[in-house]
């Protein structure tokens, strides 16, 4: 319990090394605890590392799938790697092409959801 509340508070801190480490051993001790998962999910796409927090958060919501916030975060997440996904094709898709202005929309729309432009929706739960 103790490393639990240390590791929160170094979280609510802004010290993501230092809470990423906590959480990892607390997860050593007892693997299956979502809320740990979750926190490292927030933490991994905090860094920009979309991949890992894609990760710990199908595991967050394998052990609870009633996991709200999980699945939100997953949500943006996923819409967050599409936005790149989309950034790396405009170098690889010509300019004169029908696929390019829908990937242009797209893009558009991605955009002003993760912004915030397209409605007023948090684009990350965080508690």
């Amino acid at each position: 319990m103790q490393l639990e509340n240390q590791a929160e508070a170094a979280y609510v801190a802004g010290h993501l090394d230092m809470a990423e480490g906590m959480y990892r051993q607390l997860l050593s001790a007892k693997e299956g605890y979502a809320p740990a998962w979750f926190r490292l999910g927030n933490i991994y796409a905090r860094t920009n590392r979309l991949n890992a927090a894609v990760n710990a958060y199908q595991r967050c919501i394998q052990i609870d799938n009633e996991h709200e916030k999980a699945w939100f975060n997953l949500a943006v997440t996923r819409m967050r790697q599409s936005t790149n996904v989309i950034i790396q094709a405009q170098e690889h898709v010509s300019s004169d092409t029908q696929i390019k202005a829908q990937m242009d929309e797209l893009f558009i729309q991605l955009m002003k959801l993760q912004t915030g432009k397209a409605n007023n929706a948090k684009a990350h739960a965080d508690t």
